[in-house]
């Protein structure tokens, strides 16, 4: 056994050996003083914005992505141990060559207490397709409760037959503050058969998240359960009789489950009013629940208030079923709340899907003038000053548009006696005063 002394000794002439090493060798050098800058930092909470990689935007920092490889160690426990409050957006730019660091940045990003928001994008280059594993999302997830919004624009993939997939919905489901969540590319088949079957469970888990108002999921494969004949038989009544005749697949039946998975979501998530569904494999069956849930109107359902439904790249919506139900759920049954909506119109060049085109980009120029509130039901009870007032003011903002002007004149044309009260009003103040 050495003498506490000259362990402590020993230990000088390493440290002094090391340092001289690192002065002989400039990058390395360069790349310690680095992450040592950027971990002083996150401790004396002096930085807002981290960006790591390489950063398109001027105003703010980046740290070079080669420094931080060089000293990954020291970077990790400078996020566990400051327990960081300032930090409130991360940017990772650059992934790492192997995924397993990629995947404890990640996890080890939770411990900044104050993240609120996530964005995932590689740059162009030799490792764009690296992955992020679900995992590694829902870890990070667990260890902060303030972030708001997660934008991921690489492969999510998942693995262990579902059980990252059951791990990040219980990430998800206790996080009251998450209102944004974009999955540019769920890779729901990287694991066994199990995974695929429970991808509809994170709709299930997403409709629980209290303040969610944007969702968009790209690339997510929507699975094909089988099942059977006679299963189908059982779900006759939730399938329209044309397409149980025409589509007679063994996949009809998950089609079935992800569209009530999916009108579900619409339906629980109050604040939800942005839906982005794009190369996701839907059908006419998922725009049936879809416009089943949307034709709605205040009165009816007013916990609905999606806004922007964007189902574009689903070439099994077909403009003779899914694409005309959409289009009828604003027009036939008065949804009032829908401003956009983006579908494969070009796919089809037949009269019928032109004619749809159009009618569905004036009702939503409608809903855009404030459609609903100047037909909204139940204003018996206020004066008739006010409604006069309101429609006016709505009328006055919609004066540019001739036609949504014309609908608003032909739905009530005793506005006109109201902007004659009221120009007699005010003429008549005037001369008073």
């Amino acid at each position: 056994m050495f003498p506490i002394k000259s362990l402590s000794t020993q230990a000088d002439k390493i440290s002094a050996v090391s340092e001289r090493w690192m002065m002989s060798q400039p990058r390395i050098y360069r790349s310690f003083i680095r992450v040592k800058s950027l971990c002083d930092e996150l401790e004396k909470n002096r930085l807002t914005v981290l960006t790591i990689g390489t950063n398109d935007c001027e105003q703010d920092r980046s740290f070079d992505f080669k420094a931080i490889c060089d000293w990954f160690p020291m970077l990790l426990q400078a996020l566990e141990t400051t327990g960081n409050t300032s930090v409130h957006t991360v940017r990772l730019k650059e992934p790492f060559v192997e995924e397993a660091k990629t995947g404890i940045l990640l996890s080890h990003l939770g411990y900044m207490k104050g993240l609120k928001h996530l964005e995932i994008s590689w740059a162009r280059g030799r490792l764009r397709r690296r992955r992020i594993w679900a995992k590694d999302l829902a870890r990070c997830l667990r260890r902060t409760s303030s972030i708001e919004t997660i934008c991921i624009e690489v492969i999510c993939a998942f693995e262990h037959g579902g059980e990252d997939l059951v791990s990040l919905n219980q990430a998800m489901q206790f996080h009251s503050t998450l209102k944004s969540l974009c999955l540019t590319n769920v890779d729901a088949a990287s694991g066994s058969g199990k995974s695929r079957l429970e991808l509809n469970s994170l709709l299930d888990s997403l409709a629980t998240v209290p303040h969610l108002e944007k969702l968009e999921l790209s690339s997510c494969a929507l699975p094909d359960l089988g099942g059977g004949p006679s299963i189908l038989k059982s779900n006759k009544g939730q399938i329209p009789a044309h397409i149980l005749e025409r589509d007679t697949t063994l996949g009809l039946l998950g089609d079935l489950k992800s569209a009530l998975a999916i009108s579900c979501l619409v339906e629980k998530s109050t604040k939800l009013h942005h839906l982005a569904l794009r190369h996701c494999g839907l059908t006419n069956l998922h725009a049936h629940h879809l416009a089943s849930v949307l034709c709605n109107d205040y009165g009816s359902c007013p916990s609905i208030r999606l806004e922007v439904l964007d189902l574009r790249s689903n070439v099994r919506i077909t403009a003779n079923h899914g694409q005309a139900w959409l289009v009828d759920c604003l027009i036939l049954h008065d949804n009032f709340s829908l401003k956009e909506i983006h579908l494969d119109w070009y796919l089809s060049q037949q009269r019928h899907a032109v004619n749809l085109f159009g009618r569905m980009r004036f009702y939503t120029r409608l809903n855009r003038a404030n459609r609903g509130l100047f037909l909204l039901k139940g204003t018996e009870s206020r004066s008739d000053r006010d409604i006069w007032n309101q429609r006016m003011q709505i009328l006055l903002a919609a004066r540019d548009d001739l036609d949504v002007s014309f609908y608003f004149l032909r739905q009530d044309p005793t506005v006109v006696t109201g902007f004659k009260r009221e120009s007699q009003r005010m003429i008549a103040s005037q001369k008073n005063s």
